[in-house]
């Protein structure tokens, strides 16, 4: 209830309405204090920590001082002031402090009884003071009780099951079900729409679910980066034994390379020995022949010259008994032996030195005297034919030798081709190639293979292959001798040559 008490010592200047507001716990703060005059409102204030208010009112008018808060019933104080003049109000007035009784809003509970004031203060002409209207407050007072009565009774129920909510709410925080939790509190909240504890208890859960939800997002994490870890070192593992698997393959291809390039260079040795061979046997066929067949000397024409030198000695001939053989005898055209003039051969040949003759007794035999021709008649002499001379057989004609011409200059061949084991390919290079490095990328099947030729300041040859497999590994060579990434770019550095 309400309880003032007025003293009178001096006249004031205003009224003053002043005092506390409390529960049933004690001293109630922020409780907003409105006075309203014919409906408006002209005023507020709030109880400070203490729960205290103080206000003032001009005299002459009617006031209507409200008390309301968030989870309380509001109630209403009415002042009777209107016509009151400060020169009515006796001497002696002096105001004391009010105590406001605040209800907590039950739900379920009429509060009708409080639509009107609860109190009234009114101004007594013939004394000059102001004082509580008694009629007034017996008046409402049986209905506030009745209401106070319903308010205990929904209060009890209230609290048993606001307690009962924040007990299950704990208990649910507890096991982690921060939903359930919250749902209870929710529940509590309704009861108590502005009760501190209820706050206080959804702050705390808010801040223990916060700290769950890091919580599980660090675990989740974590066990994220673990499964993370897992499968990069699984993929490390599968990367280092498909490099391992890679070398291996590439070794095998290198052993084979090794062994197809041997064979090819035992096959290209015996066949060039073969071609060799062959080559003699030819040589050896054309030299057989050119010695059984003579070369044909060259025919003179059958002329005959008259000579005005002395003409040659004969020398004498003898048949088997010694004397010299019976010439033929030759007839002109009368039939009669017509004398043969002697033969002369060409004037460059030289005459045979007359020789000494013997018979069978051995005493020398004179030969006939030397003569010189006298200039006979011209007579015909009869055309002898001469034998046929035989044809001379032809010489074969040497076939010309294939002489493959030098290249000049730099001329690139195939190298996917070349045998890497032979010494004479490397001396190939460098006639081919010039001072430096010179690349070239073929594809060869499936693989992607870039050759180096390097021909260095003293020009010897060397040739660098970088092998790109199909699965991605790449392999290196010197030559055919396997090397690493770091010698074949250093050592085919184009900046290494003075050029």
């Amino acid at each position: 209830m309400l309880c003032l008490q007025l003293i009178a010592y001096a006249q004031p200047e205003q009224f003053e309405a002043f005092g506390v507001c409390t529960d049933d716990e004690g001293p109630v703060s922020g409780i907003r204090v409105t006075v309203k005059a014919g409906g408006t409102q002209i005023k507020t204030d709030d109880t400070d920590g203490k729960g205290e208010f103080f206000v003032k009112l001009d005299y002459g008018k009617d006031y209507v001082l409200e008390f309301s808060k968030p989870g309380y019933a509001t109630k209403k104080i009415s002042v009777k002031s209107s016509g009151v003049t400060k020169d009515q109000v006796s001497v002696g007035q002096k105001y004391d402090s009010w105590q406001v009784s605040m209800l907590h809003f039950v739900q379920g509970v009429d509060y009708s009884a409080l639509d009107k004031p609860v109190g009234e203060i009114y101004f007594n002409q013939k004394t000059g003071y102001f004082d509580w209207d008694a009629d007034y407050t017996l008046g409402v007072y049986q209905q506030i009780e009745e209401m106070m009565d319903e308010v205990e009774k929904k209060k009890k129920e209230a609290d048993k099951a606001f307690n009962s909510a924040l007990k299950e709410a704990e208990k649910a925080a507890s096991k982690g079900d921060y939903a359930g939790a919250r749902n209870f509190l929710n529940e509590a909240k309704k009861i108590r729409p502005h009760d501190e504890k209820v706050g206080q208890l959804v702050s705390n859960l808010d801040k223990v679910e916060e700290e769950a939800k890091a919580k599980a997002e660090a675990e989740a994490q974590a066990e994220a980066q673990k499964k993370e870890e897992e499968r990069l070192a699984e993929a490390a593992a599968a990367k280092a034994k498909a490099e391992e698997e890679a070398q291996k393959q590439a070794e095998k291809q290198a052993e084979e390379q090794a062994k197809a390039d041997a064979d090819a260079k035992a096959k290209a040795a015996k066949e060039a020995e073969a071609k060799k061979e062959a080559e003699k046997q030819k040589e050896k066929e054309l030299a057989e022949t050119k010695s059984e067949k003579p070369e044909p000397k060259e025919e003179k024409p059958n002329t005959f010259t008259p000579s005005k030198k002395e003409p040659p000695k004969f020398k004498a001939v003898t048949g088997s008994t010694g004397s010299p053989p019976d010439k033929p005898e030759v007839t002109g055209t009368t039939g009669k032996p017509v004398q043969e003039k002697p033969e002369f051969s060409a004037p460059e040949q030289k005459i045979p030195e007359k020789k000494e003759v013997t018979g069978s007794t051995g005493k020398p035999v004179q030969a006939k005297p030397e003569f010189k021709a006298p200039e006979p008649k011209v007579v015909e002499k009869p055309k002898v034919t001469p034998p046929p001379a035989p044809k001379p057989t032809p010489k074969p004609t040497p076939q010309p030798k294939k002489v493959t011409p030098k290249p000049s200059g730099p001329k690139t061949f195939d190298l996917s081709s070349a045998n890497l084991q032979d010494p004479t390919f490397y001396l190939e290079l460098q006639d081919r190639y010039p001072v430096g490095v010179t690349e070239e990328v073929k594809e060869v099947g499936r693989r992607t293979i870039t050759y180096r030729v390097l021909i260095d300041n003293e020009h010897h040859g060397y040739l660098y292959r970088m092998v790109k497999q199909p699965w991605g590994a790449e392999n290196f060579f010197k030559n055919n001798t396997p090397i690493s990434r770091f010698q074949y770019e250093k050592e085919t550095d184009q900046t290494r040559f003075k050029l």
